[in-house]
């Protein structure tokens, strides 16, 4: 059982901030790779069978999860990078994953950019933090 601070940090910020990239049938995998890991993790049998009812069994979703939750994870980070690129935020010194789609804080490399995202919404008021 994959435990979530198994992950690479890129995945984590994949699957925690940009879940909105991902496919039906990805979120679906992703649902019950969640739901795997706490009925692994509970020790009552009635959670454990309630939580399989949240389970989707289709072929899709399967198919997906056949080689196991990293090649999953891998393949997904993969897909995004090749198809959906543009709507990841990137960092533009070092080009990192960022941990939101809205952070101006690199977690790779350190470098912030809030004074690009304040001079382009410059109505909105809003100043970058000191």
């Amino acid at each position: 059982m994959i435990l979530p601070g198994d992950i690479s940090a890129e995945a984590h910020f994949v699957f925690n901030g940009f879940r909105h990239l991902l496919t039906e049938t990805e979120r679906l995998a992703w649902k019950n790779l969640q739901v795997r890991f706490k009925q692994h993790h509970s020790d009552n049998d009635a959670t454990k069978k309630g939580l399989a009812t949240w389970l989707n069994h289709s072929p899709e979703v399967d198919a997906l999860l056949a080689d196991g939750p990293e090649s999953f994870y891998r393949r997904v980070i993969h897909r995004l990078y090749e198809e959906r690129c543009a709507d990841l935020n990137l960092c533009p010194k070092c080009g990192a994953l960022c941990r939101t789609p809205k952070a101006c804080l690199c977690p790779s490399c350190n470098h912030t950019w809030y004074h690009t995202r304040v001079e382009a919404n410059d109505s909105s008021g809003a100043q970058p933090p000191p």
